[in-house]
């Protein structure tokens, strides 16, 4: 959880102790800031680590701004493991098809998959039978973007970024709501 300093609040107190709907103000107003940067910094980080477009992240990333009457922020995201075509898929005129997830590993070759569209006209999925006969089929995923998100290292980047971002926002904010008070 990313939070206020308390030097800074303190110095919104005196800046502003004769309207502390201003200090509330500001304090939503700098989460609702801080929350796009995160979003942003958090879809970076994905892309640093996975061979994944940040787009895509972006995309599966939602925020929840704060209000006069909820003093928080949520960036977050939800949903299920990305297909395998999210990620680096070569296919090769011999030999196995080969996928990369993370950025510091090299393609590995998987035995018996193979690219098919379906008849939606959706993109191709990875599929790979179960067994010797035609079907099953089961379709290859890789790590949903959540899992990318809460990665440790991932987590590790991002507070201190987090808290950085927050606090600056906060100080000026704080700034300008007193500036216009004058």
């Amino acid at each position: 959880m990313i939070s206020i300093d308390a030097k800074n609040m303190e110095y919104a107190q005196q800046l502003l102790g004769g309207a502390p709907k201003e200090i509330k103000r500001a304090i939503k107003s700098s989460i609702n800031k801080s929350t796009k940067q995160i979003k942003t910094k958090v879809a970076n980080l994905v892309k640093e680590r996975y061979v994944i477009p940040s787009g895509v992240v972006k995309k599966k990333v939602e925020i929840r701004k704060a209000t006069l009457a909820r003093l928080t922020g949520v960036v977050m995201s939800t949903g299920r493991p990305a297909t395998l075509t999210r990620f680096d898929v070569r296919k090769s005129k011999k030999g196995p098809i080969r996928v990369r997830v993370l950025r510091s590993s090299n393609p590995k070759p998987i035995k018996g998959l193979f690219l098919q569209a379906t008849r939606a006209g959706n993109g191709p999925f990875p599929f790979k039978r179960l067994g010797k006969s035609r079907y099953p089929l089961t379709v290859l995923h890789g790590p949903s973007i959540p899992s990318m998100m809460g990665n440790e290292n991932t987590i590790n980047r991002l507070t201190p970024f987090a808290e950085n971002v927050l606090n600056r926002h906060f100080l000026r904010e704080v700034y300008n709501r007193f500036s216009k008070m004058k």
